[in-house]
């Protein structure tokens, strides 16, 4: 999957109440979700005409609403080869629901997991019965009949499951997934409940890249800053915002001077920064991060790259 997505997003409902969610658990008025997905089809006739093959469908949580298979439909119709749904993956816990949508098109589904039990995911999700929807989800898409569905996994290193994201990540390796990404909560508005500190994030992420180094399911870290780590990989990745087109930009208030990208997913880099052999190929920290938590301090690294 090396060809670039382009993404739509729709905000209908999600039954989850994650932690570091800004969008409450009520459902969007009917009159608002009718412009969302008017403004979602003209996205998918946008972005069909500018050379992409591949389509993202994001939000909260789209999944979570029959506007999807008028969305599909569209999408189907715009020839797309690849067409990714990133969902919580409660519907997906309904075998007749996975079928239909798989019929409808879906080729990759991307799945959150935040906690190798119910006690960790729940308490993330703080959703009771979400771990088991989930895991129920899991093992209906290992069912011989969807081995041509490839699934992938994100998860979130923060506090609540610190000590638990390996087991996590071997949890989600055990579905035989296409992929696995490991990565850091952005931080809204208040992170201090979630969040973990650059600097107290060191010792975690170091373990989870030895763990990546030897899975033999791809396991990648995204957007941690090498200097966390002390070392250059692979397998530490920067992620990129999707091009959401005209109709699917951040909200005015979250704009910034990057098309596509958020201003919590906004990044920035220290004085030290300069002095490190990384500064070329690294974008920097959350700016969100350094507001609440300040400079990490960590050391510029000085090594040759590969």
């Amino acid at each position: 999957m090396t060809d670039p997505f382009c993404g739509v997003i729709l905000n209908p409902y999600c039954s989850l109440d994650c932690l570091f969610c800004n969008h409450p658990p009520a459902r969007t008025p009917i009159k608002e979700s009718r412009k969302a997905l008017r403004l979602a089809l003209a996205n998918v006739d946008s972005l069909a005409t500018q050379g992409y093959h591949n389509i993202e469908i994001s939000g909260c949580d789209p999944a979570e609403t029959e506007d999807i298979f008028a969305l599909l439909k569209s999408i189907k119709k715009a020839r797309f080869k690849q067409i990714m749904l990133s969902t919580n993956g409660v519907r997906l816990a309904d075998e007749p629901f996975l079928d239909k949508i798989v019929g409808a098109g879906v080729t990759i589904v991307r799945l959150p997991i935040y906690g190798s039990n119910a006690r960790i995911h729940d308490s993330i999700t703080q959703t009771a019965g979400s771990y088991d929807d989930l895991i129920q989800a899991c093992s209906t898409m290992s069912k011989r009949k969807y081995r041509g569905l490839k699934l992938i996994f994100t998860t979130l290193l923060m506090k609540q499951n610190k000590n638990d994201i390996l087991d996590t990540v071997r949890l989600a390796a055990k579905y035989r997934p296409h992929s696995i990404h490991v990565s850091i909560p952005c931080i809204k508005r208040d992170g201090e409940s979630f969040a973990i500190p650059y600097r107290t994030m060191r010792r975690y992420a170091k373990n989870l890249l030895s763990f990546a180094s030897r899975s033999r399911c791809y396991v990648d870290i995204k957007d941690i800053p090498y200097c966390v780590f002390g070392t250059f990989s692979n397998l530490i990745r920067f992620s990129r915002p999707p091009n959401l087109g005209k109709y699917n930009q951040p909200p005015k208030s979250l704009r910034t001077d990057i098309k596509n990208l958020p201003s919590y997913r906004y990044k920035v880099k220290m004085k030290y920064c300069a002095l490190c052999s990384m500064d070329p190929i690294c974008p920097g920290f959350y700016k969100n991060y350094i507001s609440a938590f300040g400079d990490p301090k960590l050391k510029p690294l000085q090594i040759e790259l590969p």
